[in-house]
């Protein structure tokens, strides 16, 4: 299971590679798949063509040459909000079926459905969106039909 791991533009580097390490320890504990989790600043690196409507397509639309495969299978965010271009990558994948996840940012904690992003500020692009989650009750012991099982925050 590829994961897009979409974090705030401010972090520093040791922030977002710290972040990515316990998003996959996190996945890694509720999924029977092979977890690899890639972060948004390092996709942005090596993607960047100058044009941010294309690259943001590309992250969530992009297949690998070689298997013809979705570069990404699932979409992760975390904080309560987010800038422009996050936004409008969950939204994207969102609309395509994919799924999108909200995540505490805790080791083996807190990860939520996102069914919408919202617009808070428009006119913020560090901060003004939301992303919506679903919190719905399941019995115990069931897993969701998704590749995660849901946690509880």
């Amino acid at each position: 299971m590829r994961v897009f791991y979409a974090h705030g533009y401010h972090e520093t580097p040791a922030e977002i590679e710290e972040a990515a390490h316990q998003l996959l320890e996190t996945l890694q504990a509720r999924s029977d798949k092979t977890v690899r989790v890639r972060t948004g600043r390092s996709d942005h690196a090596a993607n960047w063509k100058g044009d941010w409507d294309a690259w943001e397509h590309g992250v969530v639309h992009k297949k690998n040459l070689t298997t013809g495969k979705p570069v990404y299978d699932v979409f992760v965010t975390s904080g309560e909000k987010v800038g422009r271009a996050t936004a409008r990558i969950l939204n994207m994948a969102l609309e395509a079926g994919k799924p999108v996840f909200w995540w505490s940012g805790e080791a083996g904690k807190g990860i939520l459905k996102v069914v919408q992003v919202e617009v808070v500020d428009a006119e913020d692009w560090t901060w003004g969106w939301r992303a919506v989650c679903k919190k719905r009750a399941k019995p115990a012991g069931t897993q969701m039909s998704l590749p995660l099982q849901e946690a509880t925050p």
